[in-house]
């Protein structure tokens, strides 16, 4: 059996996948937080799928990096793989989400993808490629680090946002654009009495808005997929739903499309290379 490892290390977590090259099936993933030392977790991460799933040096026939630490993806620092002649590929995230979004389902061209730092909204062909795309990385407003930050105030778990958002029994409009300025507006609110759940739905609202607005200059198409860490967030695939007046599909682990396109990526540059 010959494999293809995708590895996305992006700001907040990293993620890796191993794709059978025969088959064109996923083997297994794996995700990690990246932590203060990344390099670090990617190894770890690394490590402990390859020996989950008794994948040894020679069966990998291809190994591709992607996200803001794709370089930090190469055989000098993977101990696993340390002097091993294996062809080593890097790809833009947008590139991977795209191609892993199509491959995660197929029937939607048009991707919202938001990460830790940034969010992305990404046309794609039949075969998974990137037509157009819209990005936001200059500010936090629309990304994971506004609800890392909004949990922090709260002090809760991120994982405990969604569920309150649910229970919301009126609508607020959070009206600063930049995550200092909103820190100060839900603190205000906090003040006030308002209600925890009332403030996570309206800052869910917000970054759904701001991707919305942002992805105003596209042509889209519909049904929409949602990838991404945030994408866990169903209450937020609830207001792009009614935003953009469609089916917003999320694959069954939204946070591995990046990964799972850096592998599928580096197995068909291979194919190409071999004909």
């Amino acid at each position: 059996m010959k494999v293809s490892v995708g590895i996305d290390c992006g700001s907040r977590t990293v993620k890796a996948v191993i794709f059978d090259c025969e088959t064109k099936e996923i083997i297994d993933y794996g995700i990690l937080d990246n932590g203060l030392f990344p390099l670090k977790n990617i190894n770890k991460l690394l490590d402990n799928i390859l020996i989950k799933n008794q994948i040894k040096p020679y069966d990998i026939a291809s190994l591709a990096g992607t996200g803001y630490g794709r370089n930090s993806v190469n055989l000098h620092n993977l101990n696993s793989l340390k002097n091993q002649q294996i062809p080593l590929f890097t790809f833009s995230e947008i590139t991977c989400h795209g191609k892993g979004s199509s491959y995660l389902l197929p029937d939607c061209h048009t991707i919202i993808d938001i990460g830790g730092q940034d969010s992305k909204v990404i046309l794609i062909d039949d075969k998974g490629k990137t037509i157009d795309f819209v990005m936001n990385d200059k500010c936090a407003a629309g990304t994971g680090r506004f609800l890392e930050k909004l949990a922090q105030i709260l002090d809760m778990s991120l994982d405990m946002l969604d569920p309150l958002a649910k229970q919301h029994d009126r609508k607020i409009i959070i009206s600063s654009t930049c995550v200092v300025f909103a820190e100060s507006e839900i603190i205000g609110l906090l003040a006030n009495e308002e209600k925890a759940e009332n403030i996570i739905y309206s800052i869910y609202s917000s970054i759904a808005r701001r991707v919305f607005s942002q992805s105003g200059t596209l042509s889209l198409t519909k049904p929409i997929s949602f990838v991404g860490g945030v994408a866990h967030h169903e209450t937020i695939k609830e207001i792009f739903s009614e935003l953009y007046e469609c089916e917003i599909k999320s694959p069954e682990n939204p946070s591995i499309a990046g990964a799972l396109g850096a592998a599928i990526l580096a197995n068909d540059s291979l194919e190409r290379a071999k004909k």
